[in-house]
Formats: structure tokens, sequence, C-alpha cells
């Protein structure tokens, strides 16, 4: 893209290499057979989602709160089909040969989430609902853009307008990162994750805009502190799953080393999740530290 492109232009032509991903995934997600088809056809829908609720003045209003809709809903089911892969395979993979017996009914219960979150999935993708919403994005996307638009920044040069959404998003970042202390619920370290994998992908979108070199210690120091909290949400909902299989065993009894190990389990991830919490103000400050942020600066605060 050109840094004098306009900006309707500019963002039209990246929805439309997002669409063409999902197109080339589709069948993979339908079929269940490769995560990976998964895993980068929900990106791709994560992604859009992302420039939907930052182009405003770029997307007639309606349009884009009504795309925006569709997709919060294909994300939500696409995400649940992809968590219960990534939980299985790393389970699999941190698999104690001690625990093995033991652990085995939930070992069933993680294949069957699995099977259960793919079988909605496939079913939303033979939905009327999911068939109307690809038209619907096909066909808005196949249409040129106006010559001349009434939308605010539908004019805008492309780099002031990725400018603009992109320190928007870092002054958001920098606001709700800053207000955290010890005594913060995991909700606000929830809520700021979202924001920093916002404002990464606005960077990733236009960053060709900008010098490849600086623009990829930008995106290395905002990753560093989004893989901490990734992976504290991540903790978080784990330790939710093994609640749950708790819940079921009132239905269906599992012996006693299955309740000791599981109860082991969520010792361990709570151990871990409180170790992972510490790390979050030492992060937060490396992101904050002048050189990176009179990096930022330099590179997107709007002239």
């Amino acid at each position: 893209m050109a840094r004098n492109q306009r900006a309707d232009e500019a963002v039209r032509r990246i929805m439309q290499r997002l669409l063409a991903t999902m197109a080339a995934n589709e069948a993979g997600v339908r079929a269940g057979t490769d995560v990976e088809c998964l895993h980068d056809f929900r990106i791709a829908v994560r992604r859009t989602r992302t420039l939907l609720s930052q182009t405003r003045g770029v997307i007639p209003q309606r349009e884009r709160q009504r795309l925006s809709r569709s997709f919060n809903w294909l994300g939500d089911i696409t995400g649940m089909a992809r968590d219960a892969d990534v939980y299985l395979l790393n389970f699999e993979a941190a698999n104690n040969s001690k625990l093995v017996n033991a652990l085995e009914p939930f070992h069933s219960y993680l294949q069957q989430q699995q099977q259960l979150t793919h079988q909605q999935l496939s079913k939303a993708l033979q939905s009327a609902r999911y068939a109307q919403l690809m038209t619907a994005w096909s066909g808005y996307l196949a249409v040129p853009v106006p010559v001349h638009s009434r939308l605010l920044h539908a004019h805008d040069a492309a780099c002031d307008f990725a400018n603009w959404r992109i320190w928007h998003m870092l002054r958001r970042v920098i606001r709700q990162g800053g207000v955290i202390d010890a005594d913060s619920p995991p909700q606000a370290l929830h809520e700021l994750r979202k924001s920093c994998k916002k404002l990464r992908y606005l960077i990733e979108f236009f960053q060709s805009f900008y010098p490849e070199t600086k623009v990829g210690k930008a995106i290395k120091v905002l990753k560093s502190l989004q893989d901490m909290l990734g992976e504290y949400q991540d903790l978080q909902v784990q330790q939710r799953m093994l609640a749950h299989f708790q819940q079921t065993t009132v239905i269906t009894p599992v012996t006693q080393p299955t309740l000791t190990a599981v109860d082991g389990m969520m010792r361990k991830l709570a151990k871990r999740q409180f170790k992972v919490r510490k790390q979050f103000q030492r992060r937060f400050a490396g992101f904050m530290a002048t050189r990176h942020q009179q990096r930022f600066k330099r590179l997107f605060k709007p002239r």
C-alpha cells in the first residue's frame, strides 16, 4: 500500500486479504483435520473484528455495526474450538507418565470438549447465518470505494489514518496498564490484553508504512507484554476447565487418584498464575521504558 493512498482504499485492501485467508482455510476448518487451518481462520476473523472496530469514519456506521455483530458471533465460535485444540495439545505434550492412568478421565473429557466444539463450529459454517455473512462481506468488498465519499476519514492519507488509530490505541494501553496494581482484579489484565492485541494488529496492518527494523522492535516490545498477559489469561481458562471437570464428577464419579491428580493440576496452575501475575509490573515497566516510548512516538504520533 502507498502511504498517501486513501484510507478507505487501504482498509478495503487489508479486509480483502483477510477474507482470502478465511476462504483458503475454510475447507480445512470444516473437515476438522488440520488444527493450523482453524488457527489461521480464527486469526483472520480476529483481525477483521479489530479492523471493523477501528474504522469509524471509513466504513459506513450501519454497515460496520452489522458486520461487527456477525464477526463477533463467528469469533466466539472459532475461539471455543481453537481453545479446545490448544488445551488438548498442551495436556498431551505435558503428560506425566506417572499420572497417565489417573488423568485418563480428564483426557477423555478434553477430547469430548474438542469434538463438541468442532461439531458446533462445523454446524455454524453450514448455517444460513454464516452464508449470509460471507455473501454480504464478499459483496461489500467487491464494490469499489466511491470516488467521492462523505465519510469523515475516507479521504485521509492511509499513513495519517494509521498513525491516528495506532496512537489512540497506544494511549489506551498506557492508560489501562498504568492503573493496574497488585490489588487489581484479573479482568483488568484481560482488558489490557485485548487492547494490546488490537494495538499489535493495527501496527501489523500498516507496518509497510514504517522502517522495517524500527517497527519490528516496536512489535517485539509489545509482544513481550502481550505474551505475559496471554499466559495469565490461559492459566485462568485452564483452571476454569478443570473446575468444570470437577463438577461433572458429581454426575459421573471418578476414582480418588483422578481427583487427587486434578487437584494437583489446579494447585500447579494457580502457583504458576501467581508467578506470572507478579511479572506484570516489571513487564509493563519495560514496555514503558523511555527508549521504547520514544520509538513509538517517532513512529506513530500524528504530525
